[in-house]
């Protein structure tokens, strides 16, 4: 490998800390969401409405993660940080603050998200990128990050299509409907993102 930045491991500990802590405060109200069937449509909208907030919310901590074995200058990384913390703010503003979730068509909240997916995924990108320079080819990193865009972007597919219940209404409304298949595919890529934390962590360590 090359020298990204040498870090001692309680440092290296607290990277994936943090990208193991960002998914946390997301689960309950998506799984609250979709579970509580019985719930005032009030009760409903605010669990929409933080359902959302925290699915951005989530990007900032994972893309400071991800930067910590790549943007190795202090100045680089809080410069990052800053431009992850504008994104969100004009994300979660066109999303949570404008108007109620349910009303925003899925595609247009797919685009919405799709500000702070790329911002945190900016490091992963030029760290692959200089994996490439280095090699002269595209190399693990390269790989991993191309498996991400594209589980991204089939997951964001079905989601904003409705897709398969909208070519057989009712028939996977408990299991297999877009929702679901969104999910399990961000969880395979968010498994690729620990992949990449641990490929950098055995470079620097």
């Amino acid at each position: 490998g090359w020298n990204y930045g040498r870090r001692v491991m309680p440092q290296h500990n607290a990277a994936f800390a943090v990208m193991a802590a960002s998914a946390l405060p997301h689960a309950p109200f998506s799984i609250g969401l979709h579970a509580l069937i019985g719930v005032s449509e009030r009760t409903r909208d605010a669990m929409r409405t933080l359902d959302v907030f925290f699915i951005l919310t989530c990007g900032v901590p994972r893309g400071l993660a991800l930067a910590w074995f790549v943007f190795t200058s202090r100045a680089v990384f809080w410069s990052y940080a800053a431009v992850v913390g504008v994104d969100w703010g004009w994300s979660v503003a066109s999303t949570c603050g404008r108007r109620r979730i349910k009303d925003i068509p899925k595609a247009q909240l797919a685009r919405d998200v799709t500000g702070i997916v790329l911002c945190y995924l900016a490091p992963l990108a030029c760290s692959a990128a200089q994996e490439a320079w280095h090699l002269g080819y595209p190399g693990v990193e390269g790989a991993v990050l191309a498996a991400i865009l594209a589980l991204l972007y089939v997951a964001a597919w079905f989601y904003s299509r409705h897709l398969p219940e909208r070519w057989s209404p009712g028939a996977y409304d408990l299991i297999g409907n877009s929702h679901q298949i969104m999910h399990a595919l961000v969880v395979l890529e968010y498994s690729l993102e620990w992949t990449f934390l641990l490929y950098k962590a055995a470079q620097t360590s």
